[in-house]
């Protein structure tokens, strides 16, 4: 057995599905130091697949197998026997017998029941192989929703002070008569219900940053890192369904594992069959003194004679198992096509709103916030219809990071249910989206809108710009 128990083996189907992962090994959980950091994706994976706990019971489970494969290439120990007899008549010895045999049928069965035990540590591997990718795509999918959140916040933030500048307003308003009791409790409710709206988004955050700390295996107190700010927009073209569920087929880990499990049946049912008169078999040597002081020595042989049984039920049971492990492919095969396709067509969907949101809804709300200053200016409008116009901005801003985050987390489970990369990830360069005009006008001059992040590969992708280059600077990001 080497040395790592299989964890070799185990990595490498894991990378030739994710590409580069950090070491995969037993001997890797040390604690990192994290105080202050900038996690990018890459490192939250890294985090994951080196310090969760859940991979060492696995990497647990690979030493058990393990052990099986060692335990099926052996021999059962020979069984030694020995009996001492006293003679009722005087003067005559004790009768002493002592004998050793082995067991033989262990001999003919041990090349079929080291290919069985074999297979299914190979079968285990596919299974913590298949476990890695998992967690990575949790993982991911958890990054995803903090980064989210947090963007969220902060623009649920700009609502509530801008909903407390509106009631504060609405109170001098009220004082000076200018406005009714119920406009006043009107414009307090809406803080109060923003209030309560950034309340929720705070704790959103810290629900999503302590479920990706937990992913990667950290203790509550190390939550002491952050997240890189913004999610990218969209690969330029999604992949084609079919080209993808072919490659799940391929590369999909569980549909693997059940396949190794069938050639195992399989070997299960040949075995029954071949062996199937074959019981109880020692072969070994006796020595015998009798009570006059002869001896007698020989072989002996011991079967177990296949009268009443013939292993009709072993043969039964290998057969039905191998059935169930046909239907069970059967229906892996069809659950995987229809997720694939499912889980396909919620890319798209997501896909659909991010562009909406990106090339049409926002800017409409960016230019209905300048539109309605202009008529405040001329007193066409009051400050609380601007006030409004600014929150229902905000609102579309929000729709927007949702979109954007739903996109990403439906690419994921698609890699997830694929088994491996998608193809379209391969060529993709990161154009981030950022709110920093929300934020802080000053800080939007000084950035543009689109940020690379230089540890994905640069190929050929750049996202489309919004159509109406009016607005771009406001809301095309």
């Amino acid at each position: 057995m080497p040395a790592d128990r299989g964890a070799g083996s185990v990595a490498a189907m894991a990378v030739e599905r994710r590409g580069h992962l950090p070491e995969l090994s037993p001997d890797v959980f040390e604690r990192p130091q994290l105080q202050g950091e900038t996690l990018t994706r890459a490192d939250t994976v890294r985090l994951a697949v080196t310090h969760n706990p859940e991979l060492r019971k696995l990497y647990a489970d690979l030493g058990i197998a393990s052990a099986d494969v060692l335990q099926a290439g052996r021999l059962s120990n020979p069984n030694f026997s020995a009996s001492i007899m006293t003679s009722s008549e005087s003067g005559m010895a004790n009768q002493l017998t002592f004998g050793l045999a082995q067991n033989f049928a262990d001999l003919l069965l041990m090349p079929s029941r080291r290919r069985i035990s074999e297979g299914q540590l190979e079968r285990t591997k596919t299974e913590v192989a298949a476990a890695i990718l998992d967690l990575i795509a949790r993982t991911e999918a958890a990054f995803y929703r903090l980064a989210a959140a947090r963007e969220i916040a902060r623009l649920r933030e700009l609502q509530e002070r801008a909903s407390g500048l509106s009631s504060e307003l609405a109170g001098r308003f009220r004082e000076a008569g200018n406005i009714s009791a119920l406009a006043l409790h009107l414009e307090q409710a809406a803080a109060s219900e923003a209030r309560l709206a950034a309340v929720d988004a705070r704790m959103l955050v810290e629900e999503a940053r302590f479920e990706l700390n937990r992913l990667m295996g950290l203790h509550a107190s190390e939550a002491v890192w952050s997240v890189e700010q913004g999610l990218a927009l969209p690969v330029v073209a999604e992949d084609d369904p079919n080209e993808i569920l072919i490659l799940a087929h391929e590369q999909r880990l569980e549909l693997v594992s059940v396949r190794r499990e069938l050639d195992l049946l399989a070997e299960g049912v040949t075995l029954a069959r071949r062996y199937r008169y074959i019981g109880e078999a020692e072969l070994g040597v006796e020595f015998e003194r009798e009570t006059d002081r002869s001896r007698l020595f020989g072989p002996f042989i011991s079967l177990s004679l296949p009268l009443f049984n013939q292993n009709q039920g072993a043969i039964l049971r290998s057969d039905a198992r191998l059935e169930a492990g046909l239907a069970r492919l059967d229906a892996l095969e069809i659950a995987t096509g229809n997720e694939v396709y499912l889980a396909h067509q919620r890319v798209l969907g997501a896909r659909e709103k991010v562009f909406e949101y990106r090339d049409v809804l926002v800017p409409s709300r960016v230019d209905i916030v300048e539109r309605t200053q202009e008529r405040v200016n001329f007193m066409l409008d009051d400050v609380f219809d601007l006030i409004r116009a600014k929150q229902q901005e905000y609102d579309a801003y929000h729709g927007y990071v949702e979109a954007v985050r739903d996109y990403w987390i439906a690419r994921t489970e698609l890699a997830r249910l694929v088994g491996t990369e998608l193809p379209s990830g391969l060529r993709f360069k990161k154009e981030l989206i950022r709110l920093p005009e929300l934020i802080d006008p000053d800080e939007a001059a000084e950035h543009d809108h689109s940020e690379h992040d230089h540890d994905e590969p640069d190929h050929e992708h750049h996202a489309p710009e919004p159509e109406n280059h009016e607005h771009h600077h406001h809301g095309g990001h």
